[in-house]
């Protein structure tokens, strides 16, 4: 009677200590060494390990990247490493990365250690003021045009000298760069050049690496553009004709995207006050 009222006991205390147990959650592990390489002029791999605690949880990192805004990236489970697009280098960049909550019988965690971060430092600034646009193609491909296709302008820094530039398209990482096509601006304050051969070109974004030297240091500079989000054109070439009491106002689409542009036509007629009137065509 004894040892089967000990039994009991001892059954009962077993349900209680264990229960707790199953229910308990704990921080997720925080990553560790966290680095970062460059696999080409434009982007990072950024790597770190995983905490061994437990062995059996595929945990699960948030990533946010602070250049200048903040952008919160979720990455897959498992994952120890990331490749990340690195440019426009005006300031540093700040990566931080957490371990995400997880509720699950292999990881019970809730809420997360204090992040890792780390910094990439700004770039020297090699050329101030650069600005990049998609005009109409160049006449029979010619980069004589003075504006057409892709084109970028810059103003180069104090004291840089020996500037190249080059071109790709920012997914195509094993494609060779392209050098820019100069447009005739050398000892100009603004300076510029054509891109040419990139395709799919209104939709990928165009990455464009400058190399120069500053006080005799062979420096990098890299930036990215989306061509469709830069897209100009020029004032179509209008002509007007009278047409039995009537006047006519024609003009040519514009050679890029001829059908998502607004044209906005302002006149006035001689015998009235002068006001002038608007039509928007579409």
């Amino acid at each position: 009677m004894i040892c089967r009222s000990l039994d009991y006991y001892m059954l009962v205390m077993c349900f209680v200590v264990t229960i707790p147990q199953q229910c308990k959650t704990e921080l997720a592990p925080p990553p560790f060494d966290l680095s970062y390489e460059w696999i080409d002029p434009f982007h990072i791999r950024l790597t770190w390990q995983v905490h061994p605690r437990n062995p059996n949880c595929s945990l699960k990192y948030i990533l946010q990247v602070r250049h200048p805004q903040k952008k919160r990236l979720t990455l897959p489970p498992g994952v120890k490493e990331y490749k990340l697009l690195v440019t426009d280098l005006t300031s540093n960049v700040t990566l931080t990365l957490k371990t995400a909550s997880t509720r699950t019988p292999r990881c019970p965690y809730e809420g997360s250690d204090p992040p890792v971060s780390i910094v990439v430092p700004r770039q020297v600034q090699l050329v101030t003021d650069f600005k990049f646009f998609l005009y109409p193609p160049c006449d029979g491909g010619s980069s004589r045009t003075p504006l057409c296709g892709q084109q970028a302008t810059w103003t180069p820094g104090t004291g840089t000298s020996g500037l190249a530039v080059s071109y790709r398209l920012c997914d195509r990482a094993s494609a060779e760069l392209s050098l820019c096509q100069d447009t005739g601006s050398s000892g100009l304050p603004q300076q510029g050049c054509h891109l040419t051969g990139l395709r799919d070109e209104r939709r990928g974004k165009v990455c464009i690496l400058f190399r120069g030297t500053v006080e005799g240091r062979a420096l990098n500079q890299t930036f990215n553009r989306l061509p469709h989000h830069n897209i100009r054109t020029f004032p179509p070439n209008v002509s007007v004709s009278e047409q039995e009491g009537h006047l006519k106002i024609s003009w040519q689409r514009a050679k890029i995207c001829p059908r998502l542009w607004k044209y906005t036509v302002n006149y006035s007629e001689c015998d009235r006050d002068r006001n002038l009137a608007k039509l928007v065509f579409v």
